[in-house]
């Protein structure tokens, strides 16, 4: 089972990198942790903004 933690980290489900939006249906919240781990199994997410974090 996992931990239940606050998101703070707005997530694109599919990155922009490959065709995803900033449309609400393509947000979620993770929490950093998770953040991480989904960007780097992606092979990096936002490069140059500094991410997605809000």
């Amino acid at each position: 089972m996992g931990l239940i933690t606050e998101g703070n980290c707005c997530d694109h489900i599919i990155p922009k990198s490959q065709g995803g939006t900033d449309e609400l249906p393509n947000l979620q919240w993770l929490c950093t942790r998770c953040h991480a781990r989904k960007t780097a199994q992606e092979g990096g997410g936002a490069r140059g903004r500094g991410g997605s974090n809000l």
